[in-house]
């Protein structure tokens, strides 16, 4: 003689993977699962203050994990270099819209990408900020005892002082 229970008989359709496939993604869609990227900041020189969205991150170079949906602020500071802003957007990822799309995870933002990643900064002295794209010998010179000068004084690191003159070095004539 055999006892069959009756729960028995209404969990029998959850033994298909495919049921236990839609009932986890359903679940997990509302949580957001796939709308979170890491988005990599570099600045040279490196050691520049980073803001996202308002907001202070850290110091070049850094990661975090912000949401891929919406657009991002990233700007980047540091002294005796000019500002930097640069807006990240979402995409679609590499090879257009996917032939299959799930409801959920098209929500949370899975099938998007932030471009640009990383956000790569290459900062530009302060002090080339009054002049053109070419320097003249008297202005180079000019400009190369200011950075001196800045060194000195605590202003520039050796390292962010060797980025600027190479700058100044690029734009002479």
């Amino acid at each position: 003689m055999s006892i069959r229970f009756r729960l028995c008989g209404l969990l029998y359709p959850l033994r298909s993977p495919a049921i236990w496939l839609l009932l986890v993604s359903i679940s997990l869609g509302g949580c957001g699962v796939g709308s979170k990227q890491k988005l990599q900041v570099q600045t040279e020189p490196v050691g520049a203050f980073v803001d996202i969205d308002g907001k202070f991150i850290g110091n070049s170079p850094v990661d975090l994990k912000v949401n891929r949906q919406v657009p991002h602020s990233v700007v980047v500071r540091k002294v005796g270099f000019l500002s930097e802003r640069v807006m990240v957007y979402p995409s679609l990822q590499e090879g257009g819209e996917p032939k299959v799309v799930f409801g959920p995870l098209r929500e949370s933002g899975y099938y998007r990408n932030l471009e640009p990643n990383p956000v790569v900064v290459e900062m530009v002295y302060e002090g080339l900020a009054n002049y053109g794209e070419t320097l003249t010998q008297e202005e180079a010179e000019s400009l190369v005892v200011r950075i001196q000068r800045e060194r000195e004084e605590g202003q520039l690191s050796d390292g962010d002082a060797a980025i600027a003159l190479s700058q100044v070095q690029d734009r002479m004539q």
